[in-house]
């Protein structure tokens, strides 16, 4: 059961996900250093591969079209943008694969998402490293690692093929009907009550 924290106990829960992240970004190059955003206790993790324009362009993680189209397509599937976190796992090049792997495990670990969404083959491949788990088949989502990870076959390369933008939606409605929060050990996470939650 999912319990309501008060103000004190929040704000320190948030403090501590704030440093876990950091923790991640250490030793890392400045530029590859916060390149996450969104809620810090959230019900769905966003994993991109490699920046795209918007990112190239100073821009926070899916801050461009991709973003948007994302918002879209969760808000369709019940699924409220201010309960998703988004992070590149590979912010800057040069990476080597130990070092993304150990990054994006970290991440996950602190903001304890109940579903992760790769969106694309380079996520899914570091999602799939970080967890220590099998590649997962595009639009199939697998329950692993106490939570529900789901592979996209190139979320921001579909948006000008509606060929490909209607295949990416089929493999998304995978998620259809996966509980947010499944009945499991992690139904105890510690989130503060409000507009966050689902």
């Amino acid at each position: 059961m999912v319990r309501a924290l008060d103000p004190d106990d929040a704000g320190r829960c948030l403090a501590k996900v704030r440093a876990e992240l950091a923790g991640a970004d250490a030793g890392l190059p400045i530029a590859a250093q916060d390149a996450w955003a969104g809620d810090l206790f959230p019900a769905v993790a966003i994993v991109k591969g490699e920046p795209g324009p918007a990112e190239q362009a100073g821009g926070s993680v899916l801050s461009g079209a991709d973003g948007e189209a994302v918002t879209k397509a969760l808000a369709a599937l019940g699924i409220d943008e201010g309960g998703t976190w988004r992070t590149l796992s590979r912010p800057v090049p040069g990476l080597t694969p130990a070092v993304i792997a150990a990054r994006l495990r970290q991440q996950l670990a602190a903001v304890d998402p109940s579903v992760v969404i790769a969106l694309d083959a380079t996520a899914a491949l570091d999602t799939a490293a970080a967890l220590a788990v099998d590649l997962p088949p595009f639009g199939v989502p697998v329950a692993t690692a106490g939570l529900i990870l789901l592979a996209l076959d190139g979320f921001e390369e579909s948006l000008g093929d509606e060929r490909r933008k209607r295949e990416i939606w089929r493999q998304l409605r995978g998620l259809a009907g996966v509980p947010l929060y499944p009945e499991s050990e992690r139904d105890a996470r510690r989130r503060p009550a409000g507009p966050a939650l689902f």
